[in-house]
């Protein structure tokens, strides 16, 4: 994760949520996922390991499965970037 301390991913589903969240820590990368409804699950990554492949394969997950990325959120330059869909539609 380069300099970025945070990266979260937000996926909804009708009144259904998912929030990925990507964290520096001093052990490497942890990967926290919660939603669907109460689930929450953390899956640790050490240094010189790859969190990414993990994570795309569960975004695709989602996709397949009806969610839509809404938000993508990097903490540390306190920068929101909305997803394509809202961009596109703000332009329109």
């Amino acid at each position: 994760m380069s300099t970025m301390e945070r990266t979260a991913w937000l996926f909804t589903r009708e009144q259904q949520s998912v929030r990925i969240e990507l964290r520096a820590t001093s052990d490497g990368v942890q990967l926290l996922i919660e939603g669907p409804g109460p689930a929450v699950s953390r899956h640790d990554f050490p240094p010189g390991t790859s969190v990414d492949g993990f994570r795309q394969d569960y975004e695709q997950k989602l996709l397949d499965e009806g969610y839509k990325l809404q938000v993508v959120a990097e903490r540390r330059g306190g920068v929101t970037r909305e997803s394509e869909n809202e961009e596109r539609r703000r332009r329109d």
